[in-house]
């Protein structure tokens, strides 16, 4: 029965006997021995298999010891690792080969794994001995202070320390080494004297029972210690604003039931901070008055609605108090309120003065009825209520002519989406085209003043308006004046285009008063030329000719295109050349043609003369959602990114003998397209300049 229990033994067993010959074999030992019971039965195990010799001295050991002994060997013929065992008994010894292979090789991955994330930790990882000498170091903390392996290991960490926490240093290294990990911060420098706050963890290495080293991870933190020192003092600053501008702070939490002030909140209600604070706590100090309008606001609050309000406390010295405050609703992951936060301001100070105010209106109404902007208060609705004595010079009309009216009827059809902007407050300020009386517009520049009342509703509208005109003719000069300086420079370089042509023609002219008969080809040559300088002189008098604001919806690529071939040749002369990549489709633009070709003379001209040796010229079309982006781009000298974010301010240029208003112009002339415009500019590599337009909605062809 024992010998039917051996043979199915997944471990290899065979018995040797006091001459060492074969007593039997189980089958998993004729595997291993690749031979059969039958071939080594009485047989020798030092003559049949040689290459066993290695266990030689361990079999005797057994033998003559009369004890169990157990080693590892590797069997080359299975190229497997085996735990052997060799038993003693009354007749010989047993042997048994354990297949250790599998084991051999997860630890031998365990070590590879321990060692790749020794290696390739992104935190610097190192190791000491009890003396605090470096053992191993990973690339890691070779980059953390600067010092090579090499370096390292013929080092302690006492130089890496700064002085003072040094002895700070030494105490948590040596808990680590009696077996108690720390985790602490100190100072260290780096091999170029740079002081580093660094995070270190420190454990024992534990081999056997006993300690024998210690293991280290450092992190730098000089950043996050920089960070947290900033946040101190912004903390510090803030509470200081905040004890100035006497504005307390409170978190109501939802869950719990618990409100909680800020000392100066505290102060505000004149109580003490023990006091504990609850809604019912904070309504026995509302004004009687006002506790049901507060708790409305609160019930509103917590329904998602703003919470902005005004009340009043009696503190309890019975000192009146006007109150303001302002809180924000906090919700979950499951969009449920939890949290309520908010400020409290002792806004007593304001109130009374705002009585004051009240008082003095006769000095307001003096100073309004004397002030050459025009004032106008109208109600939410835009019934005009008041205007100033100072619109009859600039509109004509009296003050009581608009009583009544809605401040919209005397505003330009094209002018209301700019208005209402303001008015959204998406803008502060609005340039619309106001009716005069006599039947004209005039250019007006308005701001909104919303005014609140106790309860900060929105009461009444102020608007505030100013005659302009005489700056919207200025502008309108100096983009009429840029246009002919750039017709004026574009002359001289098309000059040369527009005398090619002509002397092809006088040429064959000069052939035809000599007699020459003619072919038909010469005669095409003479016409295409003809068109040529005549589409060149339309280009120069459409750009010339007087500013007359005229938007039509126009295809963007042939704009581009003319622009492109009116500077062809003064590009080709300073061999620069030029390529277009424009959308397929046609793209149309509400616009007015001249002034785009006039941006785009002025971008495509910057760029030409800023390749003196020449180069590439690239312009894009294509489209970016409800929008056409032109992209123009060259190789030439950049821009200085401090001059940058100044390109576009009237008389600023980056030119010796430019005056900065052509770009002034540009921007302009993009502005009121709403387009927008963006410059990418690298000192050495060029210029990109981006602008987009937005498409129409009605395609207009023909």
């Amino acid at each position: 029965m024992m010998s039917n229990v051996v043979d199915k033994l997944r471990d290899a067993l065979y018995t040797l006997d006091e001459n060492w010959c074969f007593t039997y074999l189980n089958p998993a030992a004729e595997k291993l021995l690749l031979r059969t019971k039958e071939e080594l039965l009485q047989k020798s195990v030092w003559d049949e298999f040689i290459e066993v010799q290695v266990l030689h001295k361990m079999f005797y050991k057994a033998a003559e010891t009369k004890s169990e002994v157990e080693f590892e060997t590797y069997y080359e013929p299975l190229k497997t690792w085996f735990d052997v065992r060799a038993y003693p008994f009354e007749k010989g010894i047993a042997v048994q080969f354990r297949d250790i292979n599998r084991r051999k090789k997860a630890l031998e991955e365990s070590r590879e794994h321990h060692r790749s994330l020794f290696e390739h930790n992104p935190d610097a990882v190192f190791s000491f001995d009890l003396e605090g000498n470096y053992l191993s170091v990973n690339k890691s903390f070779e980059k953390l202070l600067g010092y090579t392996m090499n370096e390292y290991l013929s080092m302690n960490f006492d130089p890496l320390v700064v002085p003072e926490d040094l002895e700070k240093a030494s105490f948590y290294f040596n808990l680590a080494a009696e077996g108690n990990p720390q985790e602490y911060e100190v100072a260290c420098l780096t091999k170029t004297g740079e002081r580093i706050e660094v995070s270190v963890i420190n454990v024992p290495i534990i081999v056997g029972g006993a300690i024998v080293g210690v293991y280290g991870i450092a992190k730098d933190i000089t950043q996050t210690k920089r960070v947290e020192q900033e946040m101190k003092e912004r903390e510090a600053s803030l509470n200081l604003a905040l004890h100035i501008a006497k504005l307390g702070s409170w978190t109501w939490d939802l869950i719990e039931d618990k409100i909680i002030w800020s000392e100066e909140l505290y102060q505000i209600f004149g109580v003490e901070t023990n006091l504990e604070i609850t809604l019912e706590t904070l309504l026995q100090y509302v004004h009687p008055e006002d506790r049901l309008y507060m708790k409305n606001a609160i019930e509103d609050a917590l329904k998602g609605k703003p919470f902005y309000i005004n009340y009043r406390i009696i503190r309890s010295n019975g000192e009146l108090r006007y109150i303001e405050a302002l809180g924000e609703l906090f919700y979950d992951d499951n969009k449920k309120p939890v949290k309520f936060i908010g400020t409290t301001q002792d806004v007593t100070e304001r109130k009374l003065e705002q009585e004051k105010l009240k008082r003095s209106k006769e000095l307001y109404n003096l100073i309004s009825e004397n002030s050459q902007d025009i004032i106008i208060f109208t109600d939410q609705c835009g019934i005009i209520q008041y205007v100033s004595p100072a619109i009859e010079p600039v509109l004509g009309y009296k003050s009581d002519d608009l009583l009544g009216n809605v401040r919209e009827d005397i505003i330009h059809q094209d002018d209301l989406s700019h208005f209402k902007q303001i008015y959204k407050k998406e803008k502060e300020v609005s340039v619309i085209r106001v009716l005069h009386k006599n039947g004209h517009y005039v250019w007006i520049e308005a701001s909104i003043k919303f005014i609140t009342n106790e309860n900060a509703k929105d009461e009444k509208v102020l608007i505030i308006a100013r005659d302009i005109t005489e700056r919207v003719e200025a502008k309108e000069l100096m983009v009429k004046s840029e246009k002919l300086s750039m017709a004026g420079q574009l002359a001289a370089g098309i000059a040369h285009e527009i005398r090619n042509p002509l002397t092809a023609i006088k040429g064959f002219l000069n052939l035809m008063q000599n007699g020459f008969n003619m072919e038909k080809e010469y005669l095409d040559v003479m016409d295409s030329e003809l068109v040529r300088i005549e589409f060149i002189l339309n280009e120069l008098l459409l750009l010339a000719k007087p500013t007359k604001h005229s938007f039509e919806n126009k295809d963007i690529n042939s704009v581009v295109l003319h622009v492109v071939k009116l500077l062809e040749t003064e590009a080709n002369l300073k061999n620069i050349l030029f390529k277009t990549e424009l959308h397929n489709d046609e793209i149309y633009i509400n616009c007015d043609e001249n002034q785009l070709k006039q941006i785009f003379i002025n971008f495509i001209k910057n760029g030409i003369e800023a390749m003196p040796t020449g180069g590439l010229m690239t312009i894009n079309t294509y489209l970016e959602k409800n929008h056409v982006v032109i992209d123009i781009k060259d190789e030439g000298c950049g821009i200085p990114k401090e001059k940058l974010i100044n390109i576009g301010q009237p008389f600023f240029t980056t030119k010796e003998k430019g005056t900065g208003l052509g770009l002034a112009v540009s921007f302009s002339i993009i502005e009121n397209h709403k387009g927008e415009i963006d410059i990418d500019s690298e000192e050495g590599k060029g210029t990109s300049i981006y602008v987009k337009f937005p498409l129409v909605h009605e395609i207009v062809i023909g």
